[in-house]
This record gives C-alpha cells, sequence and structure tokens, in this order.
C-alpha cells in the first residue's frame, strides 16, 4: 500500500514538473471555424489587408459582355470577425482624376500600415500625357481622402509607360513604384518612387533597363531600410534563356548596381525562384530549374546561387537534380514506363512545373524553400449543338521542402504527399503559420480543407483533415488573399456568387 501512494506520490510531482514553465510548441491542434453562410453582403474576391479589428476586402459586381461593362463596380468591403457590421462602399469610377470607360482589369489597391491606397494611371489624350496617382480611402467610412499626383510621362505616338507596384510583404512602412517608358528597340528607362506611410515620396530615381520594353518584366523587390533591390528579366528568343538582371539603388547615394545573375549555366529554363538579401548585404538565390532536351537523364531540380551585391561576383553555387525515382515515386508501372521511354531520348520528362510558395528564414541563418508540383492542361468537347466547350485542370501536387545553410549549400530535399485536382483557379492556393521548429500550411485536397506540419530541421510531416466536403459545400477556399489579424490569428474567404462564408484559424502562441 505505502508502495503504491509513493508511486502515485512521485508520479504526481514528475507531471508537475514536467509542465511547468513549459509552452505548447506545436499547433497542430490550433482551433478552426467556419461561419455560417453570409448572402448579399458584397464580399470580395480580393481581400486587402486587417487593422486587427475591421477585414477589408475588395468585390465586383455587374458583368463584362465583349469588352462592355453592364452595371458593373468594384465594392470596397469591411466587416468585424463576427460580421455585426458590414460595411460596404463602392469606388468612383468617373472622377477628375479617374475615369474608367471599360473593363481591362481588377483595381490596384493595396493596404499599406494600415491605410488603404489605390494606385491609378491616367492618359489625358490632349496633352499626350500619363500621369501616376496615388488615392487613399478613409477606413472609417470609405470615402475617398488624400491623393497624391506621383509623376507625369509623355505618350506620344508609340512611346508607352508601365505602372509596376512594389510591395515587400516584410516592408508595411512603405511601398515602391516603377514607372517604366519605352526608349528603343533595345533598352528602356524606368523612374522608382519611394512612398513612406504617409503618402509622401521619400526617393525618385532614374535608370536604365537593358531590355526591350515589351519583354521584361520586373519582380522579386527587397524593399530594406539602406536599399531598394528588384530584378528584371528578359525573354529570350527562340531557343534562347531568359536573361535576368538584379539592380539595388542605395537610398543616400542614389547609386545604381546593375548585374546579371548567371542562370543559363543551371539549366534551359528557370521555371521559378526566390530571392532574399541578408544582414551583410549579400544576395540569395533559391529556385527550379528544367533542363530540357539539352542534359539527357536530368530533367531539372533545385538550384541555389550567393552573390556579392557590391561587385556583382557569385560567390557559390549548388545544384541538386531531381532522380528519375524522384519525379516517378507516385507513378503506376505503365507511366513509368512512358517516362523512362522519354528519358531515354533525351526529352524532358517531368510533366510538372515547380512554383515558390514560400521562403521561411530560420534563426540559424538557414532557410526553408517550400514549393509545390503543379500542372496545367485544358480539355475540350463539342456538344450536339456544334459549340465547343474547354475545361480548364488546375493539378495541384506535393510540396516540395529545400532547405539552405547560411552558406548556400543545400542539405536536403523532402517532399510532403498531397494532390488535388480542380477546375478552379483559387483551388490551389494555401495558407502558411511559421513557429520556431515547424512550420504549418493549410490547403485544399478533393473538396476538403487539411492542415500539414513539417520540421524545419528534418522535413518530416504530418497532417490531419481540418474541415470535410460536406462540411465546405461548394465555396472555394480563396486561402492565398488570408489576412493575418493578430501573431496568431488568420482570416479567410470562401466565396461563391453573391454568397461567403469566413474561415478564422487560430494557433497557439
Amino acid at each position: 500500500m505505502k508502495r503504491t501512494i509513493l508511486f502515485l506520490t512521485i508520479l504526481f510531482f514528475s507531471a508537475q514538473f514536467h509542465t511547468f514553465g513549459q509552452t505548447k510548441k506545436t499547433v497542430f491542434d490550433a482551433k478552426f471555424n467556419l461561419s455560417e453562410e453570409v448572402k448579399g453582403k458584397g464580399f470580395g474576391f480580393m481581400t486587402l489587408g486587417s487593422d486587427g479589428t475591421y477585414t477589408y476586402s475588395l468585390s465586383v459586381k455587374g458583368l463584362n459582355l465583349m469588352m462592355i461593362p453592364i452595371g458593373f463596380k468594384y465594392i470596397i468591403n469591411k466587416f468585424d470577425s463576427k460580421m455585426n457590421r458590414v460595411l460596404s462602399q463602392k469606388v468612383p469610377m468617373k472622377t477628375d482624376i479617374y475615369k474608367l470607360g471599360m473593363y481591362r482589369a481588377p483595381l490596384d489597391m493595396k493596404m499599406i500600415d494600415n491605410r488603404l491606397i489605390q494606385t491609378v494611371s491616367t492618359l489625358d489624350k490632349k496633352t499626350e500625357t500619363r500621369s501616376i496617382y496615388l488615392i487613399e480611402y478613409d477606413k472609417d467610412n470609405l470615402q475617398q481622402t488624400n491623393n497624391l499626383q506621383v509623376g507625369s510621362f509623355p505618350e506620344k505616338g508609340k512611346q508607352k509607360n508601365d505602372v509596376n507596384a512594389f510591395f515587400d510583404p516584410k516592408n508595411n512602412q512603405e511601398f515602391a513604384l516603377v514607372v517604366q517608358s519605352s526608349k528603343n528597340s533595345d533598352n528602356s528607362k524606368a523612374t522608382l518612387f519611394v512612398i513612406n506611410n504617409e503618402l509622401e515620396t521619400t526617393l525618385k530615381t532614374e535608370f536604365d533597363v537593358v531590355g526591350e520594353y515589351d519583354k521584361t518584366a520586373f519582380g522579386d523587390y527587397i524593399i530594406s531600410e539602406n536599399s531598394i533591390a528588384f530584378t528584371c528579366k528578359t525573354k529570350g528568343g527562340k531557343n534562347e534563356s531568359d536573361k535576368l538582371d538584379f539592380y539595388v539603388i542605395d537610398r543616400k547615394s542614389e547609386d545604381l548596381q546593375q548585374f546579371e545573375i548567371s542562370l543559363g549555366d543551371i539549366g534551359n529554363s528557370i521555371s521559378d525562384f526566390e530571392c532574399a538579401m541578408d544582414a551583410s548585404g549579400k544576395l540569395h538565390i533559391s529556385g527550379f530549374y528544367s533542363s530540357g532536351v539539352k542534359k539527357t537523364n536530368d530533367s531539372g531540380g533545385v538550384f541555389t546561387q550567393i552573390y556579392d551585391t557590391k561587385s556583382g561576383e557569385k560567390l557559390s553555387e549548388d545544384v541538386h537534380p531531381f532522380t528519375f525515382d524522384f519525379i516517378t515515386e507516385n507513378m503506376s508501372e505503365k507511366q513509368k514506363s512512358k517516362t523512362e521511354k522519354k528519358m531515354n531520348k533525351g526529352k524532358d520528362f517531368d510533366i510538372y512545373e515547380y512554383l515558390v510558395r514560400e521562403v521561411i528564414p530560420n534563426n540559424d541563418g538557414s532557410s526553408i524553400l517550400v514549393a509545390e508540383r503543379f500542372r496545367y492542361y485544358e480539355t475540350s468537347y463539342t456538344d450536339s449543338k456544334g459549340n465547343r466547350h474547354t475545361t480548364p485542370h488546375y493539378i495541384h501536387a506535393d510540396l516540395i521542402t529545400v532547405r539552405t545553410n547560411k552558406e548556400g549549400d543545400i542539405e536536403w530535399v523532402e517532399r510532403f504527399k498531397k494532390f488535388n485536382h480542380a477546375t478552379n483557379a483559387m483551388a490551389g492556393e494555401m495558407l502558411f503559420h511559421n513557429v520556431a521548429d515547424h512550420f504549418y500550411v493549410v490547403f485544399s485536397e478533393e473538396g476538403k480543407l487539411k492542415m500539414a506540419e513539417i520540421n524545419k530541421k528534418d522535413g518530416t510531416s504530418k497532417s490531419k483533415d481540418v474541415f470535410t466536403k460536406d462540411q465546405i459545400g461548394n465555396y472555394v477556399p480563396s486561402l492565398g488573399s488570408s489576412v493575418q489579424t493578430s501573431p496568431t490569428d488568420y482570416m479567410s474567404q470562401l466565396i461563391r456568387i453573391k454568397k461567403a462564408k469566413i474561415l478564422t484559424v487560430s494557433f497557439e502562441k
């Protein structure tokens, strides 16, 4: 009897000491809530952001028939997490500085430092001048308030101007605009504007762009305290690799450093990549390549490079080709046989693209690159009346996780198995949450919502169902436009025409 009491006493105190002072390290038991159906509230196709109390979104009403808008209008929405208050206001389309005659694309609106900012580009045909404006909306009543004319550019004859908005998710206090102007057949000119959270221009500088106006595209924006950096991709000609240049502009001196990122030696085609600068100013690039027909038995893989941004010198490079077994892991024997025949003929035998979805920095200077295997194709048929119908197919397959150390060496490549076949482009979007030792991904799979927990150190993973197909119904999760309402809480919309559900996710600290 005494031994039993002693054992129970030791067990009791052991349990107390085991849990005392500890915090829960995993959030795999996160709380998920799905609101009841909300009708006719004008909820948006794009979530703009949250100020901690209210969430703001942009939606569209009306239809577009043969490029002619009929009853067409944009709506800004403001609502709280419980849907107790919903405010919707129409975006003015005919003002002194903004007239939308025909539907071309969604409005360029962002939430910067809890401020709703719209970028407007308008052409005055009389003066042959294109002007760029920023318009702010009051968060209380969603009405237009302040506006800033950023600049004006001549647009005569064949002259063209294109506006690119630069937003860095790591810097919510400011953003940049680059206006690219056509110059000649080989080069173009660009003007960079940096806008702070007071809607003031703090930097304006001009620079030349290496590449034709119609064949260049900006991306990979890095807005830091000392510099503004970005890439410019120039589309290659027939049987030519695309060219990638890196630009970094010093804020104080306005000096520009430009150098080419030598991706051509890695593979015939770079499918996707991500750029980041560390504290010392070195440029890290990680991504995926496809060898095409030039390298037999190599259908592509993952690469990483590090550059000195002051000299443009490449400091390191590591390449990890995908093996035949890696690519055909989930295939049937018949599919493997067909793939092997492609490989033996020197053809690209990987039918999937690899799209970068997230880059997660670690405290030790390493990073985790998270990518998704993706495939798109179309099927068509002709009905009894002779009408031809085309159906898009979006295949969102396994997550590929890549750990790279601070020296730029690839330590391991792992995969998390999943598969989703959809005909809606939004069905493959994901929500990410990062903690010390793991990161978490919420994703769609065959009509369900699931969550994965992936270890940063070794790539091991597990998953669980969050919502069943019956619970979600016919709603399409728009996880890609989720907003973080607190350090541990997220909100996302699940949308249908004129209807919506709201998904909230609460993680442990």
